[in-house]
């Protein structure tokens, strides 16, 4: 986990690769400073719906590999991106 996002990744996938998912994080997740404040990632709802958008643009007009994007959802105000991973990546 970071401080705008969450991070899966499942190695026992029944298919070649292994999953990955990403998503955006709840307020209950939030990063709190020393002064009781929240770090708010800026505008990270839409910024992980642009990833989506970014890597089917890159998919459909170049030769460049991505993930696959399994699916793309939504839950309870929180943006889900589930991608197989891309050989070589990690």
């Amino acid at each position: 986990m970071t401080y705008e996002k969450k991070y899966f990744e499942f190695d026992e996938a029944p298919r070649p690769y292994p999953v990955f998912i990403k998503r955006n994080l709840t307020s209950d997740e939030y990063i709190w400073l020393s002064d009781g404040s929240p770090v708010v990632p800026y505008m990270m709802f839409e910024r992980i719906k642009n990833e989506t958008a970014s890597i089917n643009f890159i998919k459909q007009h170049t030769s460049i590999p991505v993930p696959n994007i399994r699916c793309v959802f939504e839950d309870h105000g929180r943006y889900f991106i589930v991608t197989d991973i891309v050989p070589g990546s990690l």
